[in-house]
């Protein structure tokens, strides 16, 4: 099921925080002090052989600035002064940035369920976020070890620099995933902070908690996150607000739930437009697949939790939105499709969306049937973990502990989910893009452009990849361009490599006010020669023509470049839209020619091309000698 992360408004700082937060698990260590003037009761709050805070000292931002935190025989030093002593052997403190650093332990013994006591909080004032339920987070406020409940998922604390001081420093833990170790924060009636790992059986985890200060509660959250970011093994998405925000739209669970049907879908967006609140999207909850469930019996007593024992019994929309061949009368739709289609035009929606749980539904899917066969599903029973049972259960949770999950094959999800897509999509083919090029370059804002119709001035420099996409109209069918949108630093290099096998359209820009840009393309075209597939089409761009007056590179270099090797050529302004749209739909066009001519085999995913409705599967075999290696068109 998607997992969902909410915040109750409590303070302004718990929005802060919970809205720049990934929905990850954390982990929690020594972060010290340097020099006078605490008070000696109220803020004490750190004591432990492993970890304390000495009285007569104060939070510093800049603490780090001299000399990095520094493990050093049992003692724990910060810009030359002793702050910690006695850390235990199993501690362990890696430097990162002036302000922060990494927090590991090691174990003799390798196990599940690490427990390390890594000290005593008491009498500050602290915010934490944690996962009360099994997909949902909420905060909590207190001021000891003991306020901090099981997966605790991030914990901010106040350091004020004297009773009645306004002046204070915060320090943030947040978690990083250290290979398969995810560990997360607790405490314990003793005021001790503790952190464990719930599952994973290991020796040691080095860098399980990156831990951060500065001097504003709000800044430190986001410049935390912006070091983060910038570990090179980290990839991080950048979650655009989707469009639907800015309209009123209706979603049918609370009208319907399982029982959706076409008419009354009609019914409800009329009645809004008479109302006049006409709905601009829709979200078409449960109800539009079959679903089977042998816990409950006709005519017995209903049982609360049985119902989510039913299992997704066929990725298709079943009969109320899909007429059968011996229904040509019928009031009922043809497919899916239509329907959407249908009321798209009729009542002005600018959105429609279609619900399914990644799971397929709560139990899974039904084992061993025709429908499911593609997906390979086995029962299993999911064991209940200690946290899960020591903080709020859910229903549902427990539903699946004891009649089991039908669990997609791993080797099955990607196409499971790409054929759950496929049926609610209206493209006759989808096309994966590659956006490529150095940093800076304005990738992002080219990205932007195209599906947002937007420019964004200052733009945070792309960690790993972001993603966008659009539809288009390309010989009267529609065409859905699903974008990838790269980090042009040298460190995300290997990770860029890896998207290029499977598109089947690059981008490769420069910007025309920075030759050193223009300098790199050949390294970049490498790149993508080397892991792309032969028949990828690259378009070059030369971005930021809207400041010729600071040109470096004429356009006549960028159309030699892509004479010489075999590239589209346009100049662009993601600023001003110039040839921002032709760019991107010169590159569909073109690839929708090789498969018209038959370059590419389209029955093989690999191409980074996918059949849709309306779209017509390729030869068994395309221009360069491919041969059909499965995967499958949606359905």
């Amino acid at each position: 099921m998607r997992r969902v992360t909410q915040l109750v408004h409590t303070t302004a700082a718990a929005a802060n925080v919970l809205s720049l937060l990934p929905n990850i698990s954390t982990f929690c260590t020594p972060f010290v002090p340097i020099s006078n003037n605490l008070s000696q009761d109220k803020f004490n709050f750190f004591s432990h052989t492993s970890l304390f805070l000495t009285r007569n000292q104060k939070w510093r931002q800049n603490m780090l600035l001299a000399t990095r935190p520094l493990l050093k025989d049992g003692n724990l030093s910060i810009n030359g002064k002793e702050v910690l002593k006695d850390v235990p052997d199993n501690i362990v403190v890696m430097p990162l940035t002036d302000t922060s650093a990494f927090v590991g332990a090691t174990s003799p013994h390798a196990s599940s369920r690490h427990v390390f006591k890594l000290g005593v909080i008491k009498d500050v004032r602290l915010l934490c976020l944690f996962r009360f339920k099994l997909w949902w987070m909420i905060p909590r406020t207190g001021s000891s070890a003991s306020d901090i409940p099981l997966e605790t998922q991030m914990l901010l604390l106040e350091a004020r620099q004297g009773p009645t001081s306004s002046q204070s420093t915060y320090i943030i833990f947040l978690p990083v995933l250290d290979g398969n170790f995810r560990s997360s924060l607790q405490g314990n009636s003793s005021d001790e902070l503790e952190f464990c790992d719930p599952a994973v059986v290991t020796l040691e985890s080095l860098k399980a908690a990156f831990v951060n200060y500065g001097d504003h509660p709000f800044d430190l959250v986001k410049d935390s996150m912006i070091v983060k970011k910038k570990l090179k093994y980290v990839v991080v998405f950048e979650v655009q607000m989707p469009g639907i925000l800015d309209w009123f739209g209706w979603c049918t669970w609370d009208a319907f739930y399982s029982d959706v049907n076409p008419q009354g879908i009609k019914d409800g967006l009329m009645s809004l437009s008479q109302g006049g609140t006409p709905a601009r999207f829709l979200l078409i909850d449960d109800g539009w697949q079959d679903t089977i469930n042998e816990f409950l019996e006709q005519g017995e007593p209903f049982v609360d939790g049985l119902q989510f024992g039913s299992r997704l019994a066929s990725i298709k929309e079943n009969k109320k939105l899909r007429r059968i061949a011996n229904e040509a009368n019928s009031k009922t739709p043809s497919d899916l499709k239509e329907f959407i289609s249908d009321i798209r035009r009729t009542f002005d929606l600018k959105y429609v969306y279609v619900s399914h749980a990644l799971l397929g539904y709560w139990g899974g899917l039904v084992p061993n049937t025709v429908a499911t066969k593609n997906y390979d599903p086995k029962l299993r029973y999911p064991i209940l973990s200690p946290v899960y049972l020591a903080n709020m259960r859910d229903i549902s949770m427990d539903s699946m502990g004891k009649h089991g999950i039908g669990l997609v094959d791993p080797d099955k999800i990607s196409q499971f989910y790409d054929d759950l897509h496929g049926v609610r999509m209206s493209y006759a083919y989808l096309f994966k893009y590659i956006i490529i090029g150095d940093t800076g370059v304005g990738k992002s804002c080219l990205l932007l452009q195209f599906t947002d119709k937007r420019f964004q001035p200052v733009h945070d420099l792309t960690i790993g990849v972001e993603f966008g996409a659009r539809m288009i109209t390309i010989d009267n069918k529609p065409i859905k361009l699903q974008i990838w949108d790269t980090a042009g630093q040298e460190s995300f290099r290997s990770i860029t490599r890896s998207y290029y096998r499977g598109a089947a359209g690059a981008l490769l820009v420069y910007d025309i006010t920075r030759r050193e840009t223009f300098n790199h393309l050949a390294s970049w075209l490498e790149d993508a020669r080397q892991h792309a597939n032969a028949n990828m089409t690259i378009m070059l761009i030369g971005n930021k023509c809207d400041l010729a007056h600071r040109r470096a590179v004429t356009t006549e270099e960028g159309q030699q470049f892509a004479k010489d090797h075999g590239l589209i050529f346009m100049e662009a302004s993601a600023k001003t839209a110039q040839n921002v749209e032709e760019a991107f739909i010169k590159t569909a066009s073109t690839i929708y020619t090789k498969i018209q001519d038959g370059v590419f085999d389209v029955s093989n995913e690999s191409y980074g091309i996918k059949v849709g409705y309306g779209g017509i599967p390729g030869p068994s075999g395309g221009r360069d000698g491919s041969s059909s290696q499965g995967g499958g068109c949606c359905n």
